[in-house]
């Protein structure tokens, strides 16, 4: 007799069986039974035994399964922490950054003494107020935006919940602009229309209040501020010097240290007291076709003519000289971004420098009547012209 298909009690396995033997083994469990050849049931041999071992490799089994799962949640978990651990700092920023944007503690008030604040900094990347400008009746309202992006993505600024005095209003052609990778932009202008100041009978404003979102691309939040705008500011270019609340210079101790001007930092301060400052602004140089210029951006908000001064300027190792001069004046309450000073093309040539690697001099701000108030030695570096 031969059966077949048979199921071993123990695991359940199919088998196949022959009627010359009446005692059998599971190949997969190894469970042992005999067959009644009258009844044709199956017994199991040594039950006991066999049900014992057979449950206690079922428990090893679920066992040593629980372990394997335990460690898979385990590596899961130390990798979690590994990646919070690394992305700590910049997940930290964004969180915070996210926290102050609906406070009213953190309202950025544009006044006569912070005429040009910080929107966002963070490594070289930066968005601030510029100049606004303003003449009733007669102009749009103005507001520039200076920004500079040295990140790998583009950077959206935009405004929203625009409120002259107490009438919602709109900027024109849009609200939004966008920065690319490594641009650095001074005039990036925001207009609210006299046509619309006009018709809602608010073109003798007080205030201007807003709010300023700076985010990538893609959508992560970088910075979202309220602002609030006062009327003097727009004021200012029509404010006779007399009657100005200017601040007195502050004289500054020279400094030892060389300011290197990289690519991480391509706009230093070179002198900042109370609104008044000087920094450097864009450089560019195409070898063998145009001369090195160093723009610089200053605002005056003191009582008297500022001179900046370059001396001792060396491409790599040659003295040069500024053909169109080394200095330059600031009138009072003067804002100038690109006053631009040149090594001409022409010198570079003559010299054999045309594919530099470094050049230094030494930055001088003093009054008109010769009282310093900052001198510098800078350090440019041939990486930040290519840019």
């Amino acid at each position: 007799m031969k059966i077949e298909n048979i199921k071993c009690p123990s695991c359940g396995a199919p088998l196949t069986v022959s009627s010359k033997s009446t005692i059998f083994y599971c190949p997969y469990c190894n469970s042992q039974f005999r067959i009644d050849e009258q009844t044709h049931n199956l017994k199991i041999v040594n039950a006991n035994s066999i049900g014992y071992e057979f449950e206690k490799g079922r428990l090893q089994a679920r066992k040593d399964s629980h372990r394997k799962k335990g460690k898979i949640i385990l590596v899961l978990l130390i990798t979690f922490i590994l990646l919070l651990y690394f992305n700590n700092n910049k997940i930290i920023k964004y969180f915070q950054t996210f926290d102050l944007q609906n406070t009213s503690e953190n309202t950025i008030e544009i006044t006569k003494k912070n005429l040009h604040p910080f929107i966002y900094s963070n490594d070289n990347t930066y968005v601030k107020i510029g100049n606004c400008s303003y003449t009733q009746d007669a102009s749009d309202i103005i507001i520039q935006l200076e920004a500079q992006n040295t990140t790998k993505q583009i950077i959206t600024v935009s405004f929203s919940d625009i409120v002259v005095d107490d009438v919602n209003l709109s900027m024109t052609p849009g609200n939004s602009s966008e920065f690319e990778v490594s641009e650095y932009a001074y005039n990036s202008n925001f207009y609210i229309s006299l046509d619309d100041l006009q018709k809602t009978g608010t073109s003798n404003f007080s205030t201007i209040s807003c709010k300023i979102t700076v985010q990538t691309k893609s959508g992560e939040y970088l910075a979202q501020q309220n602002l609030l705008f006062y009327r003097e500011i727009f004021d200012l270019q029509n404010t006779s010097v007399k009657n100005m609340d200017t601040p007195e210079i502050e004289q500054v101790t020279t400094s030892g240290n060389t300011i290197e001007i990289t690519k991480k930092n391509l706009h230093p301060f070179i002198y900042s007291y109370d609104q008044t400052y000087v920094k450097i602004g864009n450089c560019s140089y195409t070898p063998g076709a145009s001369d090195i210029v160093i723009e610089l951006e200053v605002q005056n908000t003191t009582k008297q003519v500022i001179t900046v001064t370059f001396s001792d300027i060396m491409v790599d190792d040659v003295n040069f000289l500024m053909p169109t001069g080394n200095s330059s004046e600031f009138e009072v309450s003067e804002y100038v971004y690109g006053s631009n000073f040149y090594i001409s093309l022409d010198d570079l040539q003559k010299t054999g420098k045309l594919n530099f690697n470094t050049i230094s001099c030494k930055i001088t701000v003093q009054t008109k009547s010769g009282e310093y108030i900052s001198q510098q030695k800078l350090l440019f570096y041939r990486e930040i012209f290519a840019m």
